[in-house]
């Protein structure tokens, strides 16, 4: 994979205050995706970090669900429609 289709994925166990905004600065909004450990760490630390974070509603929807939609859709015909996210 090249640096520039790399994504950055924020389950990281600490996030100082304002590190999203940063990350998405300096990466783009287009290559930030939301990820937890979950089952191991609750899923909605990350989660507010991105909620609570200054970036405009169109950057967080994509740092929340666009950006791995976009990621996933050129496996879409390998999932089995039960496991397919609307819109892809």
């Amino acid at each position: 994979m090249k640096a520039e289709e790399s994504e950055a994925k924020i389950n990281l166990a600490s996030v100082p205050l304002g590190m999203i905004d940063y990350l998405v600065e300096r990466c783009g909004e287009g290559r930030v995706l939301y990820g937890s450990d979950l089952p191991v760490l609750d899923p909605r630390q990350p989660l507010g970090w991105v909620v609570f974070s200054r970036l405009p509603v169109a950057a967080k929807k994509k740092v929340l669900g666009q950006n791995a939609l976009r990621v996933i859709r050129p496996c879409r015909s390998r999932l089995p429609a039960y496991n397919r996210p609307p819109g892809l």
